[in-house]
């Protein structure tokens, strides 16, 4: 008996690092064979990787949820992607010799930014005293209970306040699909949270290089302190809403419109409105930086007089990923009139 309690006490206490482990290592490698095959610098490559894989996420969960596919398989499937892509390429770096292609530098800061943020969390007793503070919280858990447990889309949440078109899908399927497979308790959900709010301290060190010059490894310290010290970066870490979640989008996407500005790329600088696209679906205020850029964009077109045609696949995979959400948010509103009448 005694036995059984210690091993029963040991999973509870690795259980934390287990769903930290799991999320960082899905979010990052579920997208890689994909990132891999994209002309662009190794050092964007795993930051990248993360938004495909958060796309992908956000894809499988979604379609899940139209379809009444079981709730299990998006994670199963995701999973299964990721574990197959960690594995395939340790072996064929190992026979390689060539280990250092694996991006274990990223996935070592984002576990342990996200260790601090967990060990944080230990002397947080309540998320904040005001309304608008306390209710963010327990009204994104629900968001993600909605993809998790295929609710109705007429389901309203934080007390029956705020519909389901009131915030972006991006962040709450994601959690979703996670918990899944990794526990749907508060507890469970704040953890995988914080991976993903930790997420942005790989962009940041992505646009430290290319505005800095700094090597890999110095601009990977760098980001992890400031987001580790910082005392805004940490409260929007530990705090499980959209926020920092949605700044790693939004600093991805500045970094990729900078490089194609220096090089006077106007394919670079189209793809960089995908990050922001993705950035939209987490918390539509991503809108307003998107519309800064865009209107520098319209201005490099006309005064380059460049051709439309190469930024026709940027331009619909943006439109594309935007109208999965929007369109379903139209289709059941016209239902929700119709049933009025």
């Amino acid at each position: 008996m005694n036995l059984l309690s210690l091993i029963a006490d040991i999973s509870f206490l690795t259980e934390p690092f287990l769903i930290l482990i799991v999320t960082v290592l899905t979010s990052l490698f579920s997208g890689w064979a994909i990132a891999s095959q994209l002309n662009i610098e190794p050092f964007e490559r795993p930051a990248v990787s993360i938004a495909i894989g958060f796309s992908l996420m956000y894809l499988c969960e979604f379609g899940t949820y139209l379809l009444a596919f079981p709730s299990w398989l998006p994670f199963a499937l995701i999973l299964f992607i990721s574990l197959a892509t960690l594995c395939l390429l340790s072996r064929i770096n190992f026979e390689q010799s060539k280990l250092k292609s694996v991006p274990w530098a990223e996935t070592v800061t984002w576990l342990v930014l996200s260790l601090w943020g967990v060990a944080i969390q230990f002397k947080v007793v309540v998320y904040g005293a005001q309304w608008g503070w306390a209710g963010d919280w327990i009204e994104h858990y629900e968001r993600s209970i909605f993809f998790l447990e295929q609710l109705p889309p007429d389901t309203k949440f934080l007390h029956e306040i705020y519909t389901l078109p009131s915030r972006g899908p991006l962040f709450n399927s994601s959690a979703g699909l996670l918990m899944t497979g990794l526990g749907k308790g508060f507890w469970n959900y704040q953890i995988i949270a914080t991976a993903l709010n930790a997420f942005p301290v790989l962009a940041l060190a992505v646009l430290l290089q290319s505005i800095s010059g700094l090597r890999r490894y110095p601009a990977l310290i760098w980001s992890g302190v400031l987001f580790s010290l910082a005392p805004f970066a940490m409260q929007q870490v530990i705090y499980p809403w959209t926020k920092m979640f949605t700044t790693g989008f939004i600093l991805l996407g500045i970094h990729f419109y900078i490089k194609g500005a220096k090089r006077e790329d106007i394919v670079c600088m189209a793809w960089a409105f995908f990050p922001f696209t993705l950035g939209f679906l987490a918390h539509y205020m991503t809108a307003l930086t998107a519309i800064f850029f865009l209107i520098h964009f319209v201005y490099k077109i006309v005064k380059m007089k460049f051709k439309v045609q190469p930024l026709i696949v940027p331009v619909i995979s943006c439109i594309v990923f935007v109208a999965t959400w929007f369109i379903f948010l139209i289709i059941n509103l016209i239902i929700f009139f119709q049933k009025m009448l």
